[in-house]
């Protein structure tokens, strides 16, 4: 503690391993003399932090289960977004707190735009963290299911004239 004034002190404190909340704050003189516990001090969570998602990429036909979503900080009971500019964000559902540094998830992506999404864990105490572009939701690849005409010769070109499929 260092004295500044006779209405100002300074100190550090140690918050190491101290839970979050409110604490009140009692001064000490040296004679020993205290004064009666004042104002709050609040101590709060550090904001979570977004390392990786696996798996990173999902179709847009279905969902996907997010078997670890990695980073630091996670409070139990948080709520994980897919979000991309002019999306509606997809909402993860069955949220699953293994540790402060390991989420599970699912994610409904059926019909959702195909492209580089954000991942957005935001913890119950309101802090939170995105980090852009870490998942990515495709399209499924084509799948032809008839080709007309379907043999060709082999000394030269051969026109399609219809390849159908999704």
């Amino acid at each position: 503690v260092t004295w500044k004034s006779n209405t100002e002190l300074t100190c550090s404190v140690n918050l190491g391993g101290k839970e979050a909340g409110d604490y009140t704050v009692t001064v000490t003189n040296s004679d020993g003399l205290s004064s009666a516990p004042f104002s709050q001090f609040t101590i709060i969570n550090p904001a979570p932090v977004i390392y990786s998602i696996t798996p990173s990429t999902g179709e847009n036909t279905g969902t996907i289960d997010i078997l670890s979503l990695k980073g630091d900080n996670f409070l139990d009971e948080p709520v994980v977004n897919l979000t991309k500019v002019g999306e509606t964000p997809i909402p993860g559902t069955n949220v699953a707190w293994v540790n402060s540094a390991t989420l599970t998830c699912t994610f409904d992506l059926n019909g959702k735009a195909a492209g580089v999404w954000d991942v957005e864990v935001l913890n119950p105490d309101g802090r939170s963290d995105t980090y852009p572009g870490l998942f990515t939701i495709t399209n499924p690849p084509p799948s032809p299911q008839g080709i007309i005409p379907s043999v060709g010769d082999k000394g030269g070109w051969s026109e399609v004239n219809s390849l159908t499929g999704t």
